[in-house]
């Protein structure tokens, strides 16, 4: 065989091997300058947390900007100004600036956000100044209706002109809620109206819109779920149901959490915590569970063993404080024949704010983390007495001081207002000579609830003329 080659073609060949190293070794030289030069485009404010709709709840903790690089963080919080002013301090993770309220916002203001001479970590100033608004509205109860068309519906009451509207469409019994630090979303756990038993949880935009179906009750049983404070997440506690010829069973869950803007899912590290109580705590950061070995803990929401905190073993655990340097606990002894409401400060210190026999309930910090408020039934000589009555404690004194007495009503679920000026009440007419065998929930379980609010100050109450549960104060 004759071997041939061609002058010609080896010199092409040549020239684009020359031309195409030029290129490369350029384009090696740009992305060298680039980096040692550093990115030279400006900053910006990508995104914040505050709504389309601008308007936001008295009890929003915290607002969020998120910038499109590494920022002197000096800078902008020396440069960050709200008005009328409302002091807070702030957090940052990477990109995200975080100002967080140290008091509830003012009902019915208009408020201006400015970011003025800020600049990046390589020293680039945004272009102008940034700025925002927002506005808090009149206060308005959240509740489940009980009665006609507002039956298992989300009804909004407004205190200004007394209008009822509904939320949530018709035929979709909810049977829990809750809402987002913004009160812009709110969470569902209904039964649909195909008739399915189990619940399932739904998203709804309350400005309007379609449910969104977020877990499925035809496949998942939903045992509790908390909206984070910062708005960003829902963690969501779920066991997958399985059928077993003609009956259901649950399988062992964890607790998964959805990202909130995203709607992606993804599991928390720590798969041992029981499905029911949990509570984000203030900063959003952490989570308080108790686990299968009944250690009550406190766990980072990103894998970090380290940050684990082990508090102890206890019956109930009901939350952090907003500024959240404490822990709400309790311990019942003795088929609920013995309550004692303890918490633990900062200084990882327990004690106890009371030790009565009777059963403890519902435990909450009111806004200013000064007083706890509390529903108590006193087991007495002859069983239960003054059933669910509303008590508050003053952290600062240890006095405990009891507000609604009434022997002909008990209280059932309660919230304050974002100010800690008003609470919503669920209270149930309590049958004179009414007896049970086992607990004060019986008797709440057999009576419908009507809805009265009540003015902290003056301690005075009124009824709403609302058959209604689970109220929730904007």
């Amino acid at each position: 065989m004759r071997l041939s080659f061609s002058p010609p073609r080896l010199a092409q060949r040549l020239s684009f091997d020359l031309v195409f190293l030029a290129f490369a070794l350029i384009l090696a030289m740009l992305i060298a300058l680039v980096l040692w030069r550093g990115d030279r485009t400006y900053p910006y404010v990508k995104s914040s947390s505050l709504p389309e709709s601008g308007l936001v709840s008295a009890d929003t903790r915290q607002l969020a900007f998120a910038f499109n690089r590494e920022m002197d963080r000096a800078s902008v919080e020396a440069g960050f100004s709200i008005e009328p002013a409302a002091a807070g301090r702030f957090s940052w993770i990477g990109k995200r600036m975080a100002y967080s309220f140290e008091e509830p916002l003012e009902y019915r203001q208009d408020y201006q956000i400015r970011l003025v001479e800020v600049r990046d970590s390589n020293g680039v100033p945004l272009p102008e100044s940034y700025e925002a608004s927002f506005s808090v509205p009149r206060p308005a109860l959240f509740y489940i209706g009980l009665a006609g068309s507002e039956a298992d519906r989300l009804m909004r009451y407004s205190f200004e002109d007394g209008s009822r509207t509904p939320l949530s469409p018709p035929g979709y019994r909810v049977a829990d809620y809750r809402l987002d630090a913004k009160h812009s979303q709110a969470y569902l756990l209904a039964r649909s109206p195909d008739g399915s038993e189990e619940p399932s949880l739904y998203s709804m935009d309350l400005g309007g819109g379609p449910l969104r179906l977020r877990v499925d009750g035809r496949k998942f049983r939903t045992f509790d779920f908390q909206a984070s404070p910062d708005g960003r997440l829902l963690a969501v506690s779920q066991g997958r149901l399985k059928q077993i010829g003609e009956f259901q069973s649950v399988e062992p869950g964890a607790i998964e959490l959805m990202e909130t803007e995203s709607g992606k899912w993804r599991s928390f590290w720590w798969r041992q915590l029981y499905p029911s109580p949990f509570y984000f705590s203030s900063d959003s950061r952490f989570l308080l569970g108790i686990d299968y070995s009944d250690d009550t803990l406190i766990l980072p929401l990103e894998e970090d063993r380290s940050q684990m905190v082990q508090i102890g073993s206890y019956s109930g655990l009901h939350g952090f404080s907003h500024d959240g340097k404490s822990i709400l606990l309790s311990q019942e002894e003795v088929a609920f024949a013995e309550g004692d409401l303890l918490l633990r400060g900062a200084d990882g210190q327990t004690r106890t704010l009371l030790s009565e026999a009777g059963q403890i309930f519902a435990p909450a910090f009111d806004p200013t983390d000064r007083w706890v408020y509390f529903l108590f039934s006193q087991l007495g000589a002859g069983g239960y007495e003054k059933l669910f009555h509303l008590h508050r404690h003053d952290l600062l004194s240890g006095e405990n001081e009891p507000l609604v007495s009434d022997p002909g009503y008990a209280q059932g679920y309660f919230d304050l207002s974002p100010r800690g000026d008003r609470i919503a009440l669920e209270r149930y007419s309590v049958p004179e000579g009414a007896e049970f065998d086992y607990s004060p929930l019986e008797l709440l379980a057999r009576q419908t609830p009507e809805l009265w609010f009540m003015d902290t100050q003056t301690l005075k109450m009124k009824p709403l003329g609302i058959q209604g549960k689970k109220p929730r104060l904007e």
